[in-house]
């Protein structure tokens, strides 16, 4: 069932024309979408911005008709120039997680699409969002989509 989600989520990400554009004028490039990062191998400085699938789990119980599926995904990007004490990469990474927010809500997934919880954090130049996305939606449906 999460392949069949993440195709959908890994579609509207490459259809959404705000996402690739702000990529391309910042960064020169659509951005990559993998599922984990290995960390002891982490993508090399020249593969950012990357949106990486980092976690999953479901909810689901007897007698319920819909089922919750929680996806927690890590942006990232590498960003060098400051403004005095002002690390640009900060405000861009909030942008770059909005973006993503916005092509995933536009995605089918046949429920209710909620961001649970969002962070952040500098490893200069590296500069990571976090994003915590729950789906609400009928379990025949997201069973369904195996399907597809």
């Amino acid at each position: 069932m999460f392949k069949a989600v993440l195709d959908k989520i890994r579609q509207s990400i490459e259809a959404d024309a705000d996402l690739q554009s702000w990529c391309q004028n910042h960064f020169g490039k659509a951005p990559s979408f993998v599922v984990g990062v290995d960390d002891s191998n982490p993508p090399a400085q020249t593969d950012y911005p990357v949106i990486s699938l980092v976690g999953t789990e479901s909810r689901r119980s007897t007698g319920e008709k819909d089922m919750t599926l929680s996806l927690f995904f890590g942006l990232g990007i590498v960003h060098e120039q400051t403004d005095g004490h002002i690390y640009l990469g900060t405000l861009l990474i909030e942008r770059f997680r909005e973006l993503f927010e916005n092509a995933v809500f536009s995605a089918n997934l046949g429920g209710k699409k909620t961001v649970v919880g969002e962070s952040g954090e500098m490893l200069y130049p590296l500069f990571v969002g976090y994003v915590e996305l729950a789906i609400a939606a009928p379990k025949s449906f997201l069973s369904a989509m195996e399907k597809i």
